[in-house]
């Protein structure tokens, strides 16, 4: 994915949070591990936010694959220590998943079918949970 498609889902983020009246803040520079802090009625939140267009390689239809790490080479999955929700982006769906860290802990891939409504895939039930962000 281009760096400007990763803005450009950064900016959804963005507006989809504020829109909802909540405080979203973004740490200056790029060292930061975390995309947005989130204020949501008092609650505070580290969110990494990711994006994918890519249809799984496997042999399932319409399922979606995200490598949900960061570092370039050597990728390290995201840990309670430094983000408390990835919100996932699947691009064609146009819909978000807020995932709360301790349910990806130490994974790395991330599969998603957000077209399949009678899908029970485990993340299924974040997908829109933006209310998570206030429990």
């Amino acid at each position: 994915m281009s760096k400007k498609q990763g803005e450009l889902v950064e900016l959804r983020f963005y507006l989809t949070a504020y829109e909802k009246g909540w405080v979203v803040s973004k740490p200056f520079g790029d060292n930061a591990k975390y995309d947005f802090i989130v204020d949501a009625d008092g609650k505070l939140s580290r969110v990494q936010v990711k994006s994918t267009l890519v249809l799984d390689r496997g042999n399932r239809q319409n399922r979606y694959a995200l490598v949900a790490a960061s570092g370039c080479k050597n990728k390290i999955a995201y840990s309670n220590t430094t983000i408390d929700f990835l919100a996932i982006y699947i691009i064609p769906a146009e819909t978000w998943y807020i995932i709360p860290i301790e349910e990806v802990e130490g994974k790395k891939k991330l599969h998603f079918r957000p077209f399949d409504s009678a899908s029970t895939g485990k993340y299924e039930k974040f997908k829109s949970a933006w209310e998570l962000f206030k429990k």
